[in-house]
């Protein structure tokens, strides 16, 4: 399945969270969940941002029922990876590095996550044929001490 094109707007990107979050949904659960997120919507305006969802092809409408029922047509996961790579190639020239470093320096990272990317680093150093050595010397990007 393709790709949607269309990018979204903050409310937008709310309703989608709730899909990916509870899955399949009716509008009245939608803003059901909206409502307990401490975001006030009418009935109305969450139909109409799961319509535009849906004619944007990032949700899928379930007709079969009196109340449709929608559910996320793009994963969590592939949205994230398609706005990183927008970001990596609009921002930092397609540098990985540049907004992986940018991540660990501003983001807070919770000890399981800090492991996982150590490991991903030591796979990476290994298959390009270097010595794992995390933290041993500037890398790229790295400043120099003199």
């Amino acid at each position: 399945m393709p790709a949607p094109q269309r990018d979204l707007g903050n409310g937008e990107l709310e309703v989608l969270k709730v899909l990916w979050d509870l899955g399949p949904c009716t509008v009245r659960d939608v803003r059901e969940e909206m409502r307990r997120r401490r975001r006030q919507l009418a009935y109305n305006t969450v139909q109409t941002v799961l319509r535009r969802l849906h004619e944007k092809e990032f949700v899928v409408r379930d007709d079969r029922e009196a109340s449709h029922v929608f559910r996320a047509r793009v994963s969590r996961d592939a949205f994230g990876r398609r706005r990183l790579r927008e970001l990596m190639r609009g921002v930092y020239d397609g540098a990985a590095g540049a907004v992986v470093l940018q991540l660990v320096r501003h983001g807070r990272l919770a000890p399981d996550e800090i492991a996982e990317l150590q490991a991903l680093l030591e796979q990476q150093l290994s298959q390009a044929g270097r010595k794992p050595s995390i933290g041993s010397g500037p890398g790229r990007g790295a400043r120099r001490r003199r």
